[in-house]
């Protein structure tokens, strides 16, 4: 998918998303179950230096501020991450970033 602009993301029919980033995102996670896990592969453009950001702020392992989109034209990173309804929060699994 194409992708700029708010991209709403309803989890409980997709635990995958593949984006091709042709403007800055934000990214907007629906329908949330507990245990919920998605990943998210999110691929510049050829002209790279697309933003990604997510409508509410998942939670990060110690040592980890924040997810910061490679920026590189073609560039590829993944994410992965998983619903805690009871802290109603998603917290980073996984992240890989700079893939060519």
């Amino acid at each position: 998918i194409y992708a700029s602009g708010t991209i709403n993301c309803d989890v409980s029919k997709y635990d995958e998303f593949r984006l091709t980033l042709v403007g800055s995102v934000v990214i907007s996670l629906t329908n949330l179950l507990d245990g919920a896990r998605v990943t998210f592969k999110f691929k510049q453009d050829a002209v790279g230096n697309r933003a990604v950001s997510f409508s509410s702020a998942p939670r990060y392992p110690q040592g980890v501020a924040a997810y910061t989109a490679s920026t590189a034209g073609n560039a590829v990173d993944k994410i992965g991450l998983t619903y805690d309804q009871s802290d109603a929060r998603f917290d980073v699994l996984a992240m890989v970033k700079g893939l060519q």
